[in-house]
């Protein structure tokens, strides 16, 4: 995967492009949300967890990645819920995007959750890892305009996130019978470790892109 940065956007944000990109091909685009301790102003920390660090690993996938940078001044992704959905729609025009999803790790799980319910419209999947809820009912009052959509949340008991957090938005989902759930709850991983569980793993990617 071939990867830009672009710092002197109104958030920093990391692109990727498969090596051979075919202008006349549109492909599916996912949006990964990074976790509370990536935000700032270099954006080799968005590489750290998740989507970026699975193709800084040197793995391949037939999408287009975009990873914005939160500033540290913010406290979550709601704070830049405009500016983040003013980027996605230059890439998604820019490139001529097929279906866009989105995932996220921590605070990005939050954000991945908080931008669905708010233009549930946008994205095809939604995955959010080891959730970190800035509150929870911000989600799971809204949460069932997501039932129709394919989903797969990911937590750990041992995470020090507490996986109530999780717990609630799918206890939420079944109740408004979603039709197509996944919830892998793990027992001993801790945050990190789930985030890794997650997104380095091929059947997250091969699940994520055939919807």
């Amino acid at each position: 995967m071939k990867r830009l940065d672009f710092l002197d956007a109104e958030l920093p944000y990391a692109l990727y492009t498969p090596d051979t990109l075919e202008t006349d091909t549109a492909l599916p685009l996912i949006l990964f949300l990074h976790g509370r301790g990536e935000r700032g102003t270099d954006l080799a920390l968005v590489n750290k967890w998740g989507v970026p660090k699975y193709l800084d690993l040197g793995n391949n996938i037939p999408a287009i990645v975009l990873a914005p940078q939160c500033p540290e001044t913010a406290e979550n992704w709601t704070v830049v819920l405009d500016k983040v959905v003013s980027i996605l729609d230059t890439v998604e025009s820019d490139y001529g995007i097929s279906k866009t999803h989105i995932c996220g790790f921590s605070m990005g799980g939050h954000g991945t959750q908080y931008m669905a319910v708010t233009y549930p419209e946008r994205f095809t999947a939604v995955a959010p890892v080891a959730t970190y809820m800035y509150p929870i009912a911000d989600i799971t009052d809204k949460v069932c305009v997501l039932k129709d959509k394919p989903l797969w949340i990911f937590h750990s008991e041992a995470d020090f996130v507490p996986v109530a957090h999780s717990d609630d938005v799918v206890e939420k989902l079944r109740e408004c019978n979603a039709s197509n759930l996944q919830y892998t709850r793990y027992t001993e991983p801790d945050h990190t470790e789930t985030a890794d569980l997650a997104f380095l793993e091929e059947e997250f990617y091969q699940w994520i892109l055939k919807w």
